[in-house]
């Protein structure tokens, strides 16, 4: 009762009622030992909660969007390894091109010798 009448001058405050609108109720600022007629005196437990949550919701967003735009990125037009593509066209392309055949003759040349569409198209890149 002397904790009541110090802080809200009266006894008809409940325990579970919150004073200042700090979101802690009477009970917790007496067990605090917080001023429940000061919201500033306590901060929300529930807005900090909130506020890491949107902190880690930021720090996902943005990991995710400049960790694929790292991969993109360093991929780009290089993206297929010479490795994957078979020497022998590799070979042809270059023999045709230095003759002065352009990427579409090549690659209708190619087709028509039964070479996968797909493999052609990473050769001429």
């Amino acid at each position: 009762d002397s904790w009541e009448l110090q802080y809200f001058g009266n006894l008809f405050q409940e325990a579970n009622d919150d004073y200042d609108g700090d979101g802690v109720s009477n009970i917790d600022e007496y067990r605090d030992n917080t001023d429940p007629t000061n919201e500033s005196d306590r901060i929300k437990e529930g807005s900090l909660l909130w506020l890491w949550i949107i902190v880690i919701i930021i720090i996902i967003a943005a990991l995710a969007f400049f960790g694929f735009k790292f991969l993109t990125k360093s991929k780009g037009k290089k993206g297929v390894k010479e490795a994957n593509i078979d020497p022998r066209l590799k070979e042809y392309i270059q023999s045709s091109l230095s003759k002065g055949f352009t990427k579409n003759q090549i690659s209708q040349a190619l087709l028509t010798k039964g070479w996968n569409k797909k493999d052609i198209d990473k050769a001429l890149r």
